[in-house]
């Protein structure tokens, strides 16, 4: 289910030299951070399937990943693909592997799940070749694939994921202009994919602290005018100068005025409490936007095209557009 009310409208261009400076501008696909979104195929029957153990000095190198795709319309990504966050499963003397490899560009996903049998004698070898490895699968996907065939019921699925470390939100970067570079997780991407079906379950979690960051960055992109109001009520008034800066809490505390900050702004185009540089955690925040809300709520309405400007907060491009162009690019090896 696509998100047809409310289109996103990232401001790219205007952040895309400072983007650059990361790998994240036009003509460059960049490593997810955090953990990818997207299951490998089982080579093994899941109910008798044991446990899998992360090989963190192993790696998987593929010269010519067409030969594997089980989809040969896919994209197809030439040269040496080196797939990462390997794990082996050993059942009844048969070692299994799977690994992934997956780039990023302006927030949308793709890239590649591996599944295979290994040869056990070459499983502790730090870098496997398809001669290592027999059965060898390779399935491409991306975020809009991901996404196909979402349903209504499928929201409360996808917010209980969020709960989950691998899912969590994650500064990558701070960026003048575009301030705090933020990447969102599979669920959350979907969660935005499902557009308003996801809106009034997400309102109940606003307060939840344990997912207020996935949540609320959620809802700047889906929120409607009784979001704005919600997201204002649950806006933070701490004074991070008295926390110690090298301690949890302090940085706890930033990211979470960040996520607020990223949010509102976003929904309501509005740059309270945050500039070019990103948020300026600034106490008064909260009262400024109190305020400005009591101004503003009889006649605001939410926008789908957000402001040109470099104070407006990066969100994930999820068009067709953009995605048949990430697309191209990858499978031109950019």
């Amino acid at each position: 289910m696509t998100n047809n009310n409310r289109p996103l409208v990232p401001a790219y261009n205007l952040f895309a030299g400072a983007l650059l400076a990361f790998g994240m501008g036009p003509g460059s696909l960049t490593e997810v951070v955090g953990q990818p979104f997207g299951a490998a195929p089982s080579p093994v029957d899941s109910k008798s399937e044991a446990a899998s153990e992360p090989a963190t000095n192993l790696t998987i190198a593929i010269e010519d990943v067409g030969k594997y795709l089980k989809d040969e319309s896919a994209p197809k990504r030439p040269g040496t693909l080196k797939f990462e966050n390997v794990c082996l499963t050993n059942r009844q003397g048969q070692t299994y592997v799977t690994g992934e490899f997956y780039r990023s560009m302006a927030g949308f996903k793709l890239g590649y799940s591996l599944a295979a049998k290994v040869l056990n004698q070459e499983a502790s070898k730090g870098t496997l070749h398809p001669h290592d490895l027999f059965d060898i699968k390779i399935e491409y996907t991306d975020i809009l694939k991901e996404s196909r065939g979402l349903r209504t019921t499928d929201v409360g699925m996808l917010v209980s994921q969020l709960y989950e470390p691998s899912n969590k939100a994650q500064c990558v970067d701070v960026v003048v202009p575009g301030g705090e570079i933020i990447s969102f997780s599979a669920p959350m991407l979907k969660l935005i994919m499902m557009g308003s079906a996801a809106r009034q379950p997400l309102h109940r979690k606003i307060t939840d602290k344990r997912i207020q960051n996935e949540v609320v960055l959620i809802l700047g992109a889906i929120g409607d005018e009784s979001t704005v109001e919600a997201l204002i009520n649950a806006y933070p008034e701490i004074d991070i100068r008295r926390l110690p800066s090298d301690g949890e809490a302090y940085y706890t505390a930033r990211f979470n005025i960040a996520c607020m900050t990223h949010a509102l702004t976003y929904l309501t185009g509005q740059p309270i409490g945050r500039s070019r540089a990103g948020a300026d955690y600034d106490l008064s925040n909260r009262r400024r936007w109190i305020e400005w809300w009591e101004q503003a709520k009889r006649g605001f309405r939410v926008q789908a095209t957000k402001p040109n400007a470099t104070w407006v907060p990066l969100y994930p491009d999820l068009s067709q557009d953009w995605a048949a162009k990430c697309r191209r690019m990858f499978e031109e090896g950019k």
